[in-house]
């Protein structure tokens, strides 16, 4: 650049020059010609000057230009929104972040007041603030809520201003304007509103479990590490009997006795040392006096960092537990001794019987065997049937004593579904005859014949139903039917239906069918008797048995009961055996009665001359013996082939003789000989005791004559 004498030099130069091209050309020169040279030479120096002024004004102002153009760029790119307002609140200009945070254009938003931007209580906070920013705007700022507004989503935002003053637009007075910054803060927003609702819900949980603490009615408390007392609840207050001053902040030394505080204080010591849960039962004085059995259960818990912070721990009082556990101790003791009694009861009640009953009906059976008259026949017939009627109602309430004490176990052998049910009806079949009524049996043809399970009880269960029809129909039919149920895995269920036409149940009696000792017409009218343990019975073993048992009645017209067994299907039939009665699979080739001698152990006379005249009859020889100590004298020096065995008598019962005779010291001849039990004791667990003590078999009393033909028979048999 040039000086100002260079500027006022190069004024005068242009002057000249000027003059001298203006002049015509007569117009005499005044100049010579080398101060026209040189004044050209300044002209061109000048001029070259002047280009050079001019190129650097032009990048000055393209430099500006680019400033102008970032500044620009920077101002509407900037991460918060800027504008301007006049006094009145009006917007003179904006960027495009502000436009996109509102979702309308900068065009649109000039000349627009910000306030129509607002709504509701945002826009009124702004209104009255507005005016205070002019006056002093430093450290201002407002929290306002932009609602959403076509392709804007609405935001929360943090509106500061600064004031701003533009000299080009001066007037008497200055012209204020406030340059705003607005900021998003939503995120923020949420982050202070989820903080804030998490203290209030820290706050509103430490109060729940403080109430919760308070209104629990076991003793709390929990300690530091250095077992110090931290707090309690009002249960714990209330079992020791103390305040809060009194334990808080001490130990367990400083409010119990020593020689108790050592003890409480090693197992928190050692609870400490093993962090984790304890548990033990104490014996404790309570505030009252009294000393309670309690049950402390405690564990260590940890700071927010993970570090031991101390124990807690809960006091249950088991006292009154204990004294109920005690009590019901004492009664399941009488209850088991009353259980125990009721057994033996039983168990002598059914010997009491059945050895008189062995006598009479075995001596009925000996008396049909001799020439009688058919008049004579009948009174036999009748004493024979009078005693199986009696020995049933003695079988059935020992099965229900079984049943009761869940001793009754079922047998898993396989057996014929039709055999089985053409023994019962073999057996009904003279008492249907007799009525005149007729018996219908129907299996389907494609069922099954060979099932696995326990053939007895379902004979047992048939033969209570088809026995029940019978007794209860004076005229008509009888009806059994079998079909297939559902097939679950390799079990077969299937569906029996007993019919008659008798004399039907009333609707309201239903119940009371299968109540034990509890009949339709208990009346002293009535017309059936019985003792009302069949059904109870049967149910109770189609239950054992994983079935059930349904009836459906009209009164006058009959009933059909329903028994739905399932039943394991005998897959391999090639291989399957149905075991058969032991006269049929015992050889009988070659067997004379009359080459064996037959020991009888009986203490009872009746029943001893009964087994005797049973023998003779079936031709085998017989010696017989009172008590246990003559059998094992008859056992040492006679041939024995077989043993009938007693077991309660006097001097040495059947159990220990037993026990005597498979002993080689004791010097019998045979000490392996068959012993076949001839007991009255047909409790559960009897048949296994004999056989346990060593026994081959077991009859139980009254004696059947065919049954003990079949034992003998084969014994003898596997002993020879």
């Amino acid at each position: 650049m040039t000086s100002r004498n260079e500027s006022v030099d190069f004024m005068q130069l242009r002057k000249r020059a000027e003059a001298l091209i203006s002049a015509g050309p007569q117009t005499t020169c005044d100049l010579t010609p080398d101060e026209i040279k040189a004044l050209v030479h300044d002209l061109s120096v000048h001029q070259i000057e002047l280009e050079l002024q001019n190129d650097e004004l032009l990048r000055a102002q393209q430099l500006i230009e680019k400033s102008r153009d970032e500044l620009a760029r920077l101002y509407h790119q900037a991460p918060v929104g800027y504008l301007t307002l006049n006094r009145i609140g009006v917007i003179e200009r904006c960027n495009l972040t502000f436009a996109n945070m509102v979702g309308k254009s900068c065009e649109k938003l000039a000349g627009k007041p910000l306030a129509d931007l607002l709504e509701g209580t945002d826009r009124d906070i702004f209104l009255g603030r507005f005016r205070s920013f002019f006056n002093q705007p430093t450290d201002k700022f407002i929290d306002l809520h932009f609602p959403a507004r076509s392709e804007s989503n609405g935001f929360h935002g943090r509106i500061t201003a600064s004031l701003e003053t533009n000299p080009a637009e001066q007037s008497d007075e200055r012209e204020a304007r406030l340059l705003m910054i607005v900021q998003d803060i939503s995120e923020q927003r949420i982050e202070s509103l989820i903080r804030i609702k998490a203290e209030q819900t820290l706050k509103n949980h430490d109060l729940f479990v403080s109430r919760l603490l308070e209104t629990i009615p076991i003793p709390l408390f929990y300690k530091d590490t250095q077992c110090r007392y931290l707090g309690c609840n009002e249960a714990f207050k209330a079992f020791t009997g103390l305040t809060e001053s009194q334990m808080i902040g001490k130990t367990v030394f400083e409010i119990s006795p020593p020689e108790i505080a050592v003890q409480y204080d090693e197992k928190d010591r050692q609870l400490l040392e093993h962090p984790g849960n304890q548990s033990y039962e104490w014996q404790v004085r309570a505030a009252d006096g009294t000393f309670r059995t309690v049950v402390f259960n405690k564990a260590t818990f940890n700071d927010i960092d993970g570090q031991l912070a101390g124990i807690v721990g809960a006091i249950q009082d088991i006292t009154d537990l204990k004294d109920l556990q005690q009590t019901l101790k004492q009664a399941k003791d009488v209850a088991e001794q009353a259980n125990r009694a009721k057994s033996e009861f039983l168990a002598n009640m059914s010997h009491e019987l059945r050895t008189p009953m062995n006598g009479v009906i075995g001596m009925a059976e000996l008396l049909s065997m001799s020439e009688l008259s058919e008049e004579q026949q009948e009174f036999v017939e009748a004493i024979k049937q009078s005693g199986q009627n009696l020995v049933k109602i003695i079988g059935d309430i020992l099965d229900l004593a079984k049943i009761e004490a869940d001793k009754i176990e079922l047998e898993h052998e396989i057996f014929s579904l039709r055999s089985t049910i053409d023994l019962v009806l073999n057996l009904v079949h003279p008492q249907a005859q007799a009525k005149g009524l007729i018996i219908f049996n129907r299996v389907e043809p494609e069922l099954p014949d060979l099932f696995r399970g326990d053939a007895g009880r379902l004979n047992q269960i048939l033969l209570n139903l088809l026995g029940n029809a019978v007794k209860f129909t004076a005229q008509g039919s009888i009806s059994i039917t079998v079909l297939p149920g559902q097939i679950t895995d390799s079990r077969l269920t299937l569906c029996f239906s007993i019919s008659d036409t008798g004399v039907g149940i009333p609707h309201t009696s239903l119940h009371k069918l299968f109540i034990p000792f509890t009949q339709v017409d208990s009346s002293t009218t009535r017309k059936f008797g019985g003792t009302g343990l069949g059904l109870a019975i049967s149910k109770q073993l189609v239950e054992l048995m994983g079935g059930t048992i349904s009836v459906e009645s009209v009164e006058g017209s009959g009933s059909t009961f329903f028994v739905r067994l399932p039943l394991e299907l005998v897959v391999d039939t090639d291989t399957a055996c149905v075991p058969l009665p032991s006269s049929l699979t015992t050889p009988t080739n070659g067997h004379n009665p009359a080459d064996y001698c037959i020991l009888v152990v009986e203490d009872n006379e009746l029943n001893l001359k009964v087994l005797e005249l049973m023998l003779a009859k079936l031709g085998y020889q017989t010696k017989t013996a009172t008590d246990g100590l003559k059998a094992l004298e008859f056992l040492k020096t006679d041939a024995i082939d077989l043993v009938l065995m007693d077991c309660s008598m006097p001097v040495l019962d059947g159990y220990l003789a037993t026990a005597k005779i498979r002993e080689p010291e004791t010097g019998t001849q045979k000490p392996e000989i068959p012993i076949i039990a001839i007991t009255a004791r047909a409790m559960y667990g009897d048949k296994e005791k004999c056989i346990q003590t060593g026994m081959n078999d077991y009859l139980a009393k009254p004696i059947n004559c065919t049954e003990l033909a079949d034992k003998i028979r084969l014994w003898l048999n596997r002993a020879s």
